[in-house]
């Protein structure tokens, strides 16, 4: 999709012990995209995310690149990552 290969959260998202794993999005947020509304959030514990990658939009013909390979977070989106790792 367009954006949030694996994951699209518009709101509070909370993640313990989740794997991120090969996802794909055209556009923004490969693995994980948070934060499409100013009141959205992100905790992740003990997590990962891995070999996640963000192409162009389709949807967006003048773009050339993809956003966020694997996490993506919106401006005014607070996140949170503890004992996470992001490769």
């Amino acid at each position: 999709g367009a954006a949030g290969g694996a994951v699209y959260a518009n709101g509070e998202l909370y993640m313990s012990g989740s794997d991120i794993i090969n996802n794909h999005a055209e556009g923004k947020g490969g693995g994980i995209y948070v934060g499409a509304v100013q009141a959205s959030s992100l905790e992740m514990n003990n997590s990962t995310i891995s070999g996640c990658s963000a192409g162009p939009d389709t949807d967006a013909p003048l773009s050339k690149v993809g956003l966020g390979g694997g996490l993506y977070i919106a401006g005014g989106c607070i996140a949170t990552l503890n004992d996470s790792v992001y490769i």
